[in-house]
């Protein structure tokens, strides 16, 4: 994966207090750089964004809470051409954009 010299430091400063947090998005670094070799990644202020052509992944730490969630939880959002049916994943509709992607917690 193509990551920009300061992406790491970036990284850090996202997940900065969260230490659980950023264990777990370095696991998600991980796996997408193994299956998306040529995407590119970019540290923002609300999120960790993954591209190929275009933005197919997001990692952010969630803003307001579920209360069946985790203390420690790290939100995933990606975009599939299709409907994933599994518990660990909720359908966030998009009005704008026909084809949304889950929202995905682990």
């Amino acid at each position: 994966m193509r990551v920009p010299e300061h992406c790491t430091a970036d990284a850090g400063m996202f997940f900065d207090g969260h230490p659980a947090e950023l264990a777990l998005y370095e696991a998600l670094f991980r796996r997408m750089d193994g299956a998306f070799p040529e995407g590119t990644v970019k540290v923002q202020k609300s999120q960790i964004s993954f591209y190929g052509r275009h933005l197919f992944a997001a990692a952010s730490l969630p803003v307001r809470r579920r209360k069946d969630w985790p203390k420690m939880c790290l939100m995933v959002t990606v975009g599939l051409p299709y409907r994933l049916d599994s518990p660990r994943v909720w359908w966030r509709p998009r009005s704008r954009i026909p084809a949304a992607g889950p929202t995905m917690s682990w």
